[in-house]
């Protein structure tokens, strides 16, 4: 299935990988992806949940960039952000390996 960017499809929910087609475009595929867990990241950092933290915030604060709040989730196995409970203590991978993770 194609992917336009910036399309309800054009998610980190997906692993979009790129083909050329026999035209010569290269155009975006889904492909599944499996779940980041905790046991994937050599280093991190806890951090606990404060009132008002949200994770795309959380994610700025890490790694310069909002959209990467998934991961954090992801690897905390939250599934719904909105209700994660004050004091709850945060797996953070490091920004490190998240770069080098987004970069694949």
């Amino acid at each position: 299935m194609p992917v336009i960017d910036g399309s309800r499809y054009d998610r980190p929910e997906v692993q979009v990988v790129g083909m050329i087609g026999f035209d010569g475009v290269t155009r975006k595929y889904l492909t599944p992806r499996t779940p980041l867990t905790r046991d994937q990241f050599v280093t991190g950092r806890i951090r606990i949940k404060r009132q008002g933290d949200e994770l795309d915030q959380i994610a700025f604060v890490e790694y310069r960039d909002s959209r990467l709040w998934y991961i954090i989730a992801e690897v905390n196995n939250v599934q719904d952000a909105a209700a994660i409970p004050n004091n709850t203590p945060l797996f953070i991978p490091a920004s490190s390996e998240v770069a080098a993770l987004t970069r694949a």
